[in-house]
This record gives C-alpha cells, sequence and structure tokens, in this order.
C-alpha cells in the first residue's frame, strides 16, 4: 500500500510541476491575470516574463467599485510588462504591498517533492547537518537576493 501511495504522490507532484513549467513558457507570450475576490481591496496574481507577481491594494474611493474576479489572457505584446523582472522583490507600504518570483522557484519545490518520498526513513547524523547547511545556505541565498 505504501508503493502505491508513493507512486501516486510523485505523479501528481510530477504533472503539477509540468503544468508550471507550461505555464512558465506561456508567460514569455501571454500576460495572465487571476483576479481574486477580497471584501477590502483588490487582489491579483500576474504571470509575465517567467516572473509571478502578486499585488495586494486598498483604493482610495470606492464609488460604484464591486470586487470582481476571474482570469484574464492578453498577449505580451499589448501591454507593457517589461518592469516584471525575474528575481525575488517585495515592497509594502500603508495601502499597497507587491511580491514577486522568478517561476523556477515553484518548480524546483515541486521537482524536490517528486523524489521525496523515495528517500530513506533512516539517515545518519552527517546527512542532518549537510541538510541543514543547505537549507541555511538557501534561506541565507533568498535574504541576499532580495536585498540586493
Amino acid at each position: 500500500m505504501k508503493r502505491k501511495l508513493r507512486i501516486a504522490w510523485s505523479v501528481g507532484c510530477g504533472i503539477a510541476c509540468l503544468l508550471l513549467v507550461a505555464l512558465w513558457v506561456r508567460s514569455y507570450w501571454v500576460y495572465d491575470r487571476l483576479r481574486l475576490p477580497s471584501s477590502l481591496g483588490r487582489t491579483f496574481v500576474q504571470l509575465a516574463n517567467g516572473t509571478i507577481k502578486s499585488v495586494y491594494f486598498t483604493p482610495t474611493f470606492r464609488v460604484g467599485w464591486a470586487p470582481l474576479s476571474g482570469w484574464q489572457s492578453f498577449p505580451a505584446e499589448a501591454l507593457s510588462v517589461d518592469e516584471m523582472e525575474e528575481r525575488l522583490y517585495f515592497y509594502s507600504d500603508s495601502n499597497f504591498t507587491q511580491t514577486g518570483f522568478p517561476q523556477w522557484i515553484p518548480v524546483l519545490i515541486l521537482a524536490t517533492f517528486v523524489g521525496l518520498p523515495w528517500l530513506p526513513y533512516r539517515f545518519s547524523l552527517r546527512t542532518l547537518l549537510i541538510a541543514t547547511t543547505v537549507v541555511a545556505v538557501g534561506l541565507g541565498w533568498i535574504v541576499y537576493a532580495i536585498r540586493n
């Protein structure tokens, strides 16, 4: 039974990884925007130029404004999405929050989850120290990338 669960987990994560790769490639030709419903403001998730960008803001006026949700797609040439770069960033002020990251990050995470159930359950102290070092270096790299 455990083997079937491992196979199901690996296949599910592999399919999700392939779908993310397809969205990543599509983002260079098509600008996609998902508008999420929110009672206090507007929330967007945008995919363009290999970057995932999340934007939340509170409008200063609400006359005739109704929160809409849905998926919109535009040709990349129709909009100026050149400001979206493949890098990590975070910006926030009183009524506007914006985060962005390259699309290869969730692809890498899902690709890691594909092989995760096939790792041995027992490991040595050396393996634990190596894994801790890799995680610390990765987090340090993320902080460095955000600040520069």
